[in-house]
């Protein structure tokens, strides 16, 4: 049943959803919601604050009232979903909040809970770059984290993050105090899991020093690999003024993954890694073990 209604409902959030939203969307991936935040991030007048959000317990207190009054479909299934409840140890649970656990309609019902809050940013913090007026808000979701980025610290702190938290409150959602942090881009952000390793970043830094620096700085033709330490300063990566070359945004990642990651498995393997990484844990011969070689 949820199935055929989400065939309906999914075309509807698609056209509704925050531009920047990466989360359990179709034709979207982690990869899309990290070009973005290097397209609003690697310039050197972007902004150097980052908001990280992340909503607590999303999924489990999403207001039923307000999923009622606003999502377009028929109202007495969805209540029926939302107050199925849940059985644990043969005892059955109700739900006052929340989407339906595993339910394959919950990612898009939270998107559609989510979407706006771009919009509104954008309305309330309009970019005006001639009469001075420009904070330099950029939002990046990816289902529920989140970043807002912002021209200094007092803004995000006393503008952004009270107006994303009275968005939040209108949905029965609260922001967590421990893992919502106003950063420094030269301090680093970690809310989007990257391959193989959750860093926190003494490494964010470092890549778009890498990009800057051995980003390959032509502007047509083919798009060759620069090498390290061959001085060539990219007339950035952007492709000019105009926005971000795909190609050779593509293109430094390739070199940055040979260089940099060659580098860093080297540091991983003899201990003397600065970098902040999770381990992956492994089966061999019935036994668990994770790659720095604990088990």
């Amino acid at each position: 049943m949820q199935a055929l209604y989400l065939q309906a409902l999914d075309p509807i959030a698609e056209v509704i959803n925050d531009p920047n939203s990466y989360g359990f969307r179709q034709e979207r991936s982690p990869a899309d919601a990290i070009e973005q935040c290097f397209s609003v991030l690697s310039r050197q007048n972007c902004a150097q604050w980052i908001l990280e959000g992340d909503i607590k317990s999303c999924f489990d207190q999403i207001s039923h009232e307000w999923l009622l009054a606003n999502i377009p479909m028929e109202k007495g299934i969805l209540q029926r979903w939302l107050k199925a409840g849940f059985i644990e140890k043969y005892v059955l649970h109700a739900t006052e909040e929340g989407t339906p656990q595993g339910g394959i309609c919950s990612p898009v019902l939270a998107n559609m809970t989510l979407n706006g809050l771009e919009k509104e940013l954008r309305e309330r913090f309009p970019k005006h770059p001639r009469e001075g007026r420009n904070e330099k808000i950029n939002f990046v979701r990816f289902a529920d984290d989140f970043i807002v980025t912002g021209k200094s610290k007092e803004v995000l702190e006393n503008e952004v993050q009270p107006f994303v938290e009275q968005f939040m409150k209108e949905r029965g959602l609260t922001l967590s105090q421990e893992k919502t942090l106003i950063t420094h881009i030269e301090n680093g952000y970690g809310p989007i899991i990257t391959g193989m390793w959750s860093v926190r970043k003494p490494f964010t830094k470092w890549i778009m020093r890498s990009f800057r620096r051995y980003g390959n700085g032509q502007k047509g033709g083919t798009h060759t690999s620069p090498t390290p330490g061959s001085g060539r300063n990219t007339s950035n990566l952007m492709g000019g003024r105009t926005g971000c070359s795909q190609e050779k945004f593509l293109d430094a990642r390739v070199h940055f993954n040979r260089f940099a990651c060659s580098r860093q498995i080297a540091s991983l393997l003899k201990g003397t890694s600065r970098f902040a990484v999770k381990p992956i844990p492994t089966i061999l011969n019935g036994k668990c073990t994770l790659k720095n070689g604990l088990t």
